[in-house]
């Protein structure tokens, strides 16, 4: 008997949760009217969350009885966010049209100084070196700055920024 209202309790407990929840279902499109894979709809302020299917639809469980906040986002996109309160049970459909940003323009200004700094130029006079076992432009470049050597059998190298 005691275990037959315990589980009475805990069925009645399960179907009350289950009731304290709404659906929010709907499209995310652009502002062309193109659906936007991908696209984030969060409840603002949790963890909880979708991404949109290949055609931009969405389903949501949130919380009934509150006012929420869903924020609806995509990269290069302005955010949307839609203040709703549901009651326990039902779906809300919801139409999202997202509208492009723009950048502003950025001007870059420069001159010859500023492009020649990262340059580092050899003196003339170490041309005029003794013979190495390495010989060559290797012993000529060995030791300079951004200078490196892959192997003291081979004549590889590499010229950081080259």
């Amino acid at each position: 008997m005691r275990y037959a209202l315990s589980l009475l309790a805990l069925v009645a407990g399960l179907a009350t949760a289950a009731q304290q929840v709404a659906t929010i279902t709907g499209q995310v499109r652009d502002e062309l009217g193109q659906p936007l894979p991908g696209a984030n709809v969060v409840l603002d302020g949790t963890r909880t969350g979708t991404a949109c299917d290949a055609q931009g639809r969405f389903s949501l469980e949130v919380p009934a009885g509150d006012s929420i906040i869903v924020r609806i986002s995509f990269t290069g996109m302005e955010a949307q966010e839609h203040r709703l309160m549901l009651r326990p049970g039902t779906i809300h459909r919801l139409e999202a049209r997202l509208k492009f940003t723009t950048l502003n323009v950025v001007d870059i200004h420069t001159d010859r100084a500023d492009r020649e700094q990262g340059l580092v130029r050899i003196d003339p006079r170490l041309t005029k070196f003794s013979p190495t076992p390495r010989g060559g432009v290797e012993a000529l470049l060995a030791g300079q700055l951004g200078v490196t050597f892959r192997s003291e059998l081979g004549s590889g190298y590499n010229v950081r920024g080259g």
